[in-house]
């Protein structure tokens, strides 16, 4: 599975970004992650059309990870393999999702998001989450 992360910022905390730097780590198991920072949201429109566009922002639908995990799988079944998260207010999509109905920040939104995308790669594989 091809996933890309976009987001409107670099993320400059040491603490998420060492975090993300670990879950894109442990995540090289189960796919290839990109993460993307783009400029404005014209830049969304370069998503090619294969992509599955799921935007990621607090007004989304609240899921569990089991249900993240599912989700994920019954894409790749059907045949998309191509996955973007987008972190954005607005976008076009084909889903959209919320981490928490809370307002998070840009880096606190893309951490969880990468421990998410882990947890439910752990799910699928029932493999236990804590070492």
């Amino acid at each position: 599975m091809n996933i890309k992360i976009y987001i409107d910022e670099k993320i400059k905390d040491k603490f998420q970004l060492q975090a993300i730097k670990e879950y894109d780590k442990r995540l090289t198991r189960y796919c290839k992650l990109k993460q993307v920072v783009y400029k404005n949201i014209e830049d969304l429109e370069s998503i090619q059309e294969k992509t599955y566009k799921i935007l990621v922002n607090e007004k989304g639908l609240s899921i569990s990870s089991e249900e993240l995990a599912s989700k994920l799988e019954n894409l790749a079944v059907t045949g998309k393999s191509d996955i973007a998260f987008i972190l954005a207010d607005s976008c076009d999509s084909d889903d959209y999702i919320s981490l928490s109905t809370m307002t998070l920040s840009k880096g606190m939104s893309l951490t969880v998001l990468y421990e998410q995308i882990y947890r439910a790669f752990r799910i699928q594989k029932n493999e236990p989450y804590h070492k």
